[in-house]
């Protein structure tokens, strides 16, 4: 399906040169296709939040003992591959209105909540997109892209580069079902660097990023997966050196024939949502019941008599709970609401004791 927007998430570690590339992207279509019809819109997260107030919020942080799992740049927390369960498609205008109020500018209040800040940036994003394809606009959101409505309506095709690391997959979906929400094509260019290349990039900055981020990030980095994952089908993955440009050109310009269609039901939405959170947890349940097996193969072997229960009955038994346990999660066994969503470093002990108490209480049976 054809459609006048494509949505653009450049995704990579600092230092990996996305927003090199989008600066090189915009001068390219200054140069190159002056007529207006296209308007290429440079987002950059860092203009939006400057590294010096995310230093400041992240050390604030750290004082406090708390880590978010988003991305400050400067703030490096755990989460699940999907961060969340809640379904932010479908948000009603009086939704809108709340979210509005108050909202002069995304770095108001800053400190308060880096989530919130993320979600006021997410928020503008959604009205912008709504602007440019109905034509209804919410006051004031040309300012945010610092885009004059003058410049916009000369056009009649959009390009909206998202420049941010978008390292975990859960930063992406709920932008992939921003884009479906309002039939835009939703483009990933990824800037594929080695750690080693980013830290000696970041290095060469005039405002870096701190080097452990860098490679905290690196390590955590959810690399685009369509074969597991098809809404990232539409990734353009870019190595380092000549012909970036042009390969994201290409991939951009082809997007414009492969816009979203929405849901029609909300419920196909829901339920995708809650596939989604329980696959994730099955997940985080297998690794942490492998550790647990161990742990348990050996507690019990220190209990039993070796000659009546052999080393390999012992473990079968184990095996036998552990695989009853996945079974059960698939099928939709209750777990403590807490733990239903997603498993962070925060709740994972809690969540390695439930199933722990799960596996013996099948052991014993």
């Amino acid at each position: 399906m054809e459609t006048n927007v494509v949505l653009v998430l450049l995704v990579g570690l600092p230092g990996s040169g996305k927003t090199t590339l989008c600066r090189a992207l915009k001068a390219h279509h200054e140069e190159h296709h002056n007529s207006g019809r296209l308007v290429v819109i440079h987002l950059c997260y860092d203009d939006l939040i400057p590294l010096s107030v995310q230093r400041e919020f992240a050390e604030q942080k750290r004082t406090e003992g708390q880590w978010y799992g988003e991305d400050l740049k400067g703030i490096k927390g755990e989460e699940g591959e999907e961060k969340s369960c809640k379904v932010n498609d479908m948000k009603g205008s009086k939704d809108r209105e709340e979210d509005k109020d108050g909202e002069d500018s995304v770095t108001n209040g800053i400190g308060d909540d880096w989530k919130s800040a993320r979600r006021k940036v997410h928020t503008q994003v959604d009205w912008f997109v709504q602007y440019l394809t109905t034509g209804k606009a919410e006051s004031g959101v040309e300012n945010f892209f610092n885009v004059s409505l003058e410049e916009l309506r000369s056009g009649s095709k959009y390009v909206i580069l998202l420049d941010d690391n978008f390292y975990y997959r859960s930063m992406r979906y709920e932008y992939f079902q921003l884009a479906r929400r309002h039939s835009a094509a939703f483009c990933q260019l990824y800037l594929h660097c080695s750690m080693e290349e980013a830290v000696l990039h970041n290095d060469m900055r005039e405002e870096r990023v701190p080097t452990g981020v860098v490679t905290t990030m690196a390590e955590r980095l959810q690399a685009p997966q369509a074969h597991l994952h098809p809404w990232e089908a539409n990734t353009c993955v870019l190595n380092t050196g000549v012909g970036q440009v042009s390969e994201a050109l290409d991939a951009i310009i082809q997007s414009f024939q492969q816009g979203l269609n929405p849901l029609q039901d909300r419920e196909q939405e829901v339920a995708e949502a809650r596939r989604r959170c329980s696959e994730s947890v099955v997940h985080q349940a297998d690794l942490c019941l492998r550790a647990i097996v161990k742990h348990l193969v050996k507690e019990q072997l220190q209990q039993v008599d070796k000659r009546s229960s052999p080393a390999s009955q012992v473990a079968a038994r184990i095996n036998a709970a552990r695989q009853a346990v996945l079974a059960s999660l698939r099928a939709g066994a209750e777990v403590p609401h807490h733990l239903a969503e997603t498993i962070t470093q925060d709740n994972k002990h809690e969540f390695e004791t439930f199933l722990e108490a799960e596996m013996k209480k099948i052991i014993s049976e």
